[in-house]
């Protein structure tokens, strides 16, 4: 009776994961990255090229782009597969199967425009919303904040002037110095807000201007956005400290 009693265990246990005869197998743990999908689920881990990824923004910061592929340069392939998997890139599938990244463009635009050769991109699914039709979709991406429609002016935009790939995003000035203030400890970096730094070059905009081509008025620049960062007049911008933070080391 024992011995019947465990197989009964057992059936109950595998039986539910048989489905017309093929077996179904938990999902993978969170280290275990499988090709991307479009019928993939929220929490699925995958790899993908970094070039099919899609952005939700219109600019990034060249010159953040550029250090960061500078970084991955110098660090062995092994650990740039190591590094890519500690920014595992969230990523919501939309209509079409499309993989719309929703934040660190920076990290994914770096892998693109460096000396590697490999171009795999480590990301997770947030969620697939591919079966929706494409208004319902895209408001249900402004709902959720994981789409920011402005362009380099932060003037309105349609999701359909949104770049088809990182490498066709354009150069955002201003987005570059918001970047070099929070390197430098002025604004402190906060993971939970999306489009963090877009909001700071809303308020960096109308008070700072320099001549970006030139490196010096640039350093001038970020000096004095240090100063307005911790003005009480940003005080309820994210991530904003009214005394300098410790320097980032990214």
């Amino acid at each position: 009776m024992k011995l019947a009693h465990r197989m009964w265990i057992r059936l109950a246990i595998f039986l539910p994961l048989a489905i017309a005869g093929a077996w179904v197998f938990p999902r993978g743990g969170a280290d275990e990255y499988r090709p991307f999908s479009a019928s993939m689920v929220a929490g699925d881990h995958f790899t993908i090229d970094a070039n099919k990824l899609h952005p939700t923004q219109m600019t990034v910061s060249f010159r953040e782009v550029a250090h960061k592929a500078k970084r991955l340069q110098k660090i062995s392939p092994a650990n740039v597969i190591s590094v890519s998997k500690q920014k595992t890139l969230p990523v919501v599938i939309g209509p079409g199967g499309i993989a719309f990244i929703t934040d660190r463009h920076h990290t994914a635009r770096a892998l693109i425009d460096s000396e590697i050769v490999d171009k795999t991109a480590y990301g997770q699914v947030i969620a697939n919303w591919s079966q929706m039709q494409p208004a319902e979709f895209w408001e249900k991406m402004r709902q959720s904040n994981y789409v920011l429609l402005v362009d380099s002016l932060q003037n309105p935009i349609d999701p359909a002037a949104l770049p088809n790939s990182l490498s066709e995003c354009s150069n955002g000035p201003y987005r570059g110095l918001v970047w070099a203030v929070e390197e430098a400890g002025g604004i402190a970096e906060r993971d939970d807000v999306y489009f963090q730094e877009f909001a700071w070059v809303k308020y960096f905009r109308p008070l700072i201007q320099w001549d970006d081509a030139d490196n010096a008025d640039f350093k001038r620049a970020v000096k004095a956005a240090m100063k307005l960062a911790h003005d009480p007049a940003a005080a309820n911008l994210p991530g904003y400290s009214p005394t300098p933070l410790p320097p980032q080391k990214d």
